[in-house]
């Protein structure tokens, strides 16, 4: 609870007091103030209220971001080391490739690079 709120709740118990004062004494701008300083105490509490719920909102976020960065390393780590093994596999897949088909491979790198030359050289015929 922080100071808003308590001065919010006085505040309204205040403005009640005074409202009935007034009616049993008679005294209508009694009343009606007491009326108004009642709504003015219940409006304070629920800014006061409203500003508790944001900062608790902003400390959970802010432990949840907290948790996140402490967290980033291990799926870096997580990361690079799944790549690693799809790179190593891929690695693994080729040099079996060259080793059983070293004339169909061989043949194919030539491709891809004419490919990559005619591309790049940018003399297509339209």
């Amino acid at each position: 609870m922080n100071s808003d709120e308590i001065e919010g709740r006085v505040r309204d118990f205040a403005g009640q007091a005074e409202a009935k004062l007034g009616a049993a004494v008679g005294d209508t701008q009694a009343r009606v103030a007491g009326v108004v300083d009642s709504v003015k105490g219940k409006a304070q509490e629920a800014f006061g209220t409203a500003r508790e719920k944001a900062a608790d909102g902003y400390e959970r976020a802010r432990a949840k971001a907290r948790e996140l960065a402490d967290e980033a390393p291990e799926y870096v780590d997580r990361a690079r080391e799944t790549t690693r093994r799809y790179a190593d596999k891929a690695s693994a897949t080729v040099k079996t490739q060259v080793q059983e088909q070293p004339v169909v491979t061989l043949l194919g790198g030539v491709a891809v690079g004419f490919l990559v030359g005619w591309l790049l050289s940018g003399r297509r015929s339209e």
